[in-house]
């Protein structure tokens, strides 16, 4: 059992570290005052990560120094991080708690950040991302003791942000028992009404079902069996999601609104997609293109009106948009026999690419309206 549960939680941690949760915003206009920033972890020769921040124009940032950190995600307003960090000693998996900390995005004084929830005994938090208000954040608590026995459900918990702590309290728990599965919140939609949450199963080769959780009555609204909610559209009246084709193995997206049968596919033949970013207005779509041999293609934008499609670069992956909608960041790998992940930028109107941070990896970008908050590690 105690094999089962670790292999168990290494799936559901890598998910979350890997591709599966998100956090979608309300598009807004960018006004002239605002600059580019976004928050990254950069690995210390313990291999430990710690996260900094970089923003147009200015020196590197620290945001976190100690052990290191897992998963983050971001606050849009005011600008803040909620992460993982770990509590006590593995024994013998490491157990996670979430800290909240402002991010230092105007020159201001390093706020202190604050351990908003350090569960106890074998409990440890998982996959967490935040509401569009910034309001709360939802999370999968784990035991794991029990993890991944016939009768356990983590279910999902929430945790209210800001200068209002209050306890911990369970969010939503299923009705029924799923064996060697767990619930992991992906996207809020952008007016906060509804939050997709994925049925992970323990078998890998199966995507599972995403559910639509209605959150004021805390109630499943729908079910889309075998498919995934990538992310929910800028203007709320759409989702992005995907499905794994059974005979070749290629994720293939889907656009269209909470009745399935208005799903049509986004990913043309012979083309597995991942890493999808929607540009703040909603209309342009960016995504890392692999061929049905998982090779990679690099990063394209396609026209969600018209599906059509074009290369941005070829080497690259994890698109963020910029604010304004007029670059595109991504993670590039170098050359060199460590194979250092770093950061890039290229302008949407073409041009050559720019490196801005070496060693730079799971980027979030801040105020971005589609930022996923997802650590994807290449899919």
């Amino acid at each position: 059992m105690r094999k089962l549960a670790s292999a168990v939680i290494a799936m559901a941690a890598f998910s979350a570290l890997a591709s599966y949760s998100l956090c979608t915003e309300r598009a807004e206009p960018a006004s002239a005052a605002q600059k580019d920033a976004f928050v990254f972890a950069r690995s210390t020769e313990t291999q430990e990560e710690n996260l900094w921040l970089w923003r147009d124009g200015a020196k590197l940032q620290p945001v976190t120094t100690g052990k290191g950190v897992g998963r983050f995600v971001l606050v849009k307003n005011p600008p803040a991080v909620v992460y993982q960090v770990p509590v006590g000693e593995p024994n013998p998996y490491q157990r996670y708690g979430l800290t909240y900390k402002l991010l230092d995005t105007d020159d201001s004084e390093s706020s202190e950040p604050v351990l908003i929830d350090k569960p106890e005994n074998n409990l440890s938090d998982l996959n967490h991302i935040v509401s569009p208000d910034g309001s709360r954040a939802v999370f999968t608590r784990v035991d794991l003791e029990k993890f991944g026995g016939a009768d356990y459900d983590a279910g999902l918990w929430q945790r209210q942000l800001g200068a209002t702590q209050k306890k911990t309290e369970l969010f939503w728990k299923s009705s029924q028992k799923h064996p060697g599965m767990i619930h992991v919140p992906v996207a809020f939609s952008p007016n906060g009404k509804y939050l997709a949450a994925q049925r992970t199963p323990f078998s890998a080769g199966d995507i599972g079902d995403s559910l639509i959780i209605d959150t004021r009555t805390r109630t499943v609204y729908r079910v889309f069996t075998r498919a995934r909610v990538e992310l929910w559209h800028p203007k709320g009246d759409k989702i992005l999601a995907s499905r794994i084709d059974s005979t070749t193995g290629r994720r293939v997206f889907f656009m269209g609104t909470l009745d399935v049968s208005d799903w049509k596919p986004v990913t043309p033949e012979g083309i597995s997609d991942g890493s999808p970013a929607f540009s703040p207005d909603g209309k342009r779509l960016a995504v890392h293109a692999r061929n049905e041999y998982g090779d990679s293609l690099g990063i394209w934008i396609v026209d969600v009106l018209s599906g059509s499609r074009k290369k941005l670069t070829q080497l690259g992956g994890l698109p963020k948009w910029s604010i304004d909608g007029k670059k595109v960041f991504f993670r590039r790998r170098d050359d060199s026999t460590e194979w250092v992940p770093e950061i890039w930028v290229i302008d949407t109107a073409g041009g050559e690419p720019k490196l801005l941070v070496k060693n730079g990896d799971r980027m979030r970008v801040v105020s971005s309206p589609s930022e996923s908050g997802t650590d994807e590690g290449g899919r």
